[in-house]
């Protein structure tokens, strides 16, 4: 998670202005951004959401709320049913949690 970590800061400081929110609105927009940074993107920063959201909620959450209500819901429903927030409050929580210094980052996973 460390080195997805810094994959996601090396890519903000490069292309600043580009967003996970980008993803889902503009995969042309990204591209044109950086080329090839959609692994950075979907792979490393997806990983830090995918943490931010488990610690927010939970790991049962995840795979027991969200999966099963897409279908019946869509993503976006789902995602607010099993998170407590809309996809657009979750894209600003999200770049606030990423401004955090790395160690404050790195706190919200689990110790082993």
């Amino acid at each position: 998670m460390a080195y997805a970590l810094e994959q996601t800061q090396d890519l903000r400081d490069l292309v600043p202005d580009l967003t996970i929110q980008d993803l889902a609105d503009s995969r042309e927009r990204v591209g044109s951004y950086c080329g090839l940074c959609f692994g950075v993107m979907q792979y490393a920063t997806g990983q830090w959401a995918t943490a931010w959201l488990v610690n927010r909620s939970s790991l049962d959450d995840f795979f027991f709320t969200f999966y099963p209500n897409v279908y019946e819901l869509g993503v976006d429903g789902a995602f607010e049913k099993a998170f407590g927030l809309t996809m657009e409050e979750f894209y600003v929580e999200f770049e606030e949690f990423l401004e955090l210094p790395a160690d404050q980052q790195m706190a919200i996973l689990p110790n082993p």
